[in-house]
């Protein structure tokens, strides 16, 4: 029985109706690629969100979150946010947004057990969202458009529903991706995208600018080590938006729709339109659209070593031009660079004081983990969150 079945028996003292698993995700490459409108990795983990549901009668919600001793519990009317725990808020938004496209629900039991002790992390918090919406699915089964449902699909002998088309994935994301702005959370499509498309030992590439995604195989020879600086309060939002305002602003100075357009010969050429801080957000940018397409490329010839270049190459550009980074983050990522069994490493998400992954080879993952959280501890006194994971699949 996995541990969230274990929690709804206990909150509920009644057994699921249904139960499915969400893997977690982590960005490769492709930094503030939402706002650029530019190309973006992601890899699905073997870790990530159990979510188990059974339908009530009395027209109420009722969450249960491990971690949390009293579920929240609201009627299926009131769907305001105000005043509602921060995890409930998206959950409340994706039933606001299915609600506005005409959809008609009754109230039901659903509990969250993570399988991922990381906080904060952008791939951890589009879960529960992403999770609630799936599970609506099994509940009251529904098939999703760009503008409102088709007929809905039917189960097979087994209970179970088709699974879900690339289209239907992709308004799925989408859905919480929208809704989940309402919450004041990032704007990224991929956190929403990974966990759906993701397959065993394969990375997703996702085309902000055309909204398509890709997949592309990944050798299994290699684990992802993911890296948190243990959290601490700071400025870091306010200063990932000033980032992104920055992207915007360059491409406004460079006549662009989005910066993604730009190429480094046409900033080069219309530097003199560029302060130096614009100049070197838009280098960053034009050369981290030609990374994801170079580790693209390296994907299809198998080439790790190439593939793992240019998440060193991204992290760098990161450091030099960009500004993202911090003293501790280039701490975990100078011992990762100088690791002999890590082919690559680069800070994820929006920089700062955050999270840097790492590709490693299997057979020395134990011993590079060990080196990070010493080297880590000696420096800071402080430990790591670490999370080690291979690239899995998708919903289960």
């Amino acid at each position: 029985m996995l541990e969230v079945e274990k929690i709804f028996r206990q909150r509920f003292h009644c057994p699921p109706t249904h139960t499915l698993r969400v893997p977690g995700s982590v960005e490769l490459l492709g930094s503030y690629a939402s706002v650029t409108r530019g190309l973006a990795l992601g890899a699905g983990l073997d870790k990530g969100l159990e979510v188990s549901l059974a339908p009530r009668s009395d027209g109420r919600v009722c969450l249960a979150l491990t971690g949390r001793e009293q579920p929240v519990i609201f009627w299926i009317t009131d769907l305001s946010l105000k005043e509602s725990p921060e995890w409930v808020k998206p959950i409340k938004s994706v039933l606001s947004a299915l609600r506005k496209r005409g959809m008609s629900f009754s109230g039901f039991n659903a509990a969250f057990h993570s399988t991922l002790p990381l906080h904060g992390h952008s791939g951890i918090q589009a879960l529960v969202p992403l999770g609630a919406l799936l599970g609506m699915r099994q509940l009251q089964p529904f098939r999703l458009t760009d503008t409102g449902f088709l007929r809905p699909p039917q189960r097979d002998h087994r209970g179970r529903l088709p699974a879900l088309t690339g289209k239907e994935k992709l308004c799925f994301a989408k859905l919480c991706r929208d809704a989940c702005l309402e919450t004041g959370s990032d704007q990224d499509l991929l956190p929403y995208v990974t966990p759906l498309f993701s397959k065993p030992f394969s990375v997703v590439l996702l085309d902000h600018l055309h909204e398509t995604v890709t997949q592309h195989p990944m050798p299994g020879t290699s684990a992802l080590v993911i890296c948190q600086i243990p959290h601490r309060a700071g400025d870091e939002p306010m200063r990932a938006e000033l980032k992104r305002a920055e992207c915007r602003d360059a491409a406004k100075a460079l006549a662009l729709k989005v910066l993604r357009s730009a190429d480094l010969h046409y900033i080069r050429v219309n530097q003199n339109r560029l302060n130096d801080t614009l100049f070197r957000c838009a280098y960053h940018i034009a050369g981290e659209v030609k990374r994801v397409m170079a580790a693209e490329s390296a994907l299809q010839i198998f080439d790790l070593e190439q593939f793992g270049h240019s998440l060193f190459q991204s992290h760098e550009s990161s450091r030099d031009f960009f500004g993202i980074t911090s003293p501790e983050i280039e701490l975990i990522y100078d011992t990762a660079r100088t690791f002999g069994a890590c082919s690559g490493a680069r800070l994820v998400g929006t920089g700062f004081e955050g999270t840097v992954v790492s590709l490693v080879f299997l057979y020395a993952v134990p011993e590079f983990t060990r080196a990070l959280s010493s080297k880590y501890f000696d420096k800071t006194g402080r430990d790591l969150n670490l999370v080690v994971s291979q690239i899995s699949g998708g919903v289960l």
